[in-house]
């Protein structure tokens, strides 16, 4: 199964970890040229893939259900809600580091 790892092993990953187990965050976003410069395959919907936490231990077993390649412009408030940064506008969260 291929792995999912939300961010480098730290705070930040058990964080997202946490949000993801809780619910409050379904979804992800990356740079489309992230995929293109490692010669990836986009995810596919019915993936499924291994949460791993900070600790490097499988926590949960993630399956994706769709797969998007919007322009950073058109992504919308609902997007933005799934992916449970806490932000409370779309212009907030294309500003976020």
């Amino acid at each position: 199964m291929p792995v999912a790892e939300v961010a480098t092993p730290g705070p930040l990953c058990d964080r997202l970890v946490r949000l993801i187990l809780s619910g409050a965050k379904r979804g992800t976003s990356c740079l489309l040229d992230d995929y293109q410069v490692e010669s990836q395959p986009l995810p596919r919907p019915g993936q499924r893939q291994a949460l791993i936490a900070a600790s490097g231990r499988v926590v949960a077993a993630l399956e994706i259900t769709s797969v998007a390649t919007v322009r950073l412009a058109e992504v919308t408030w609902e997007y933005v809600l799934a992916e449970g940064g806490g932000h409370r506008t779309v212009d907030q969260w294309r500003e976020a580091p």
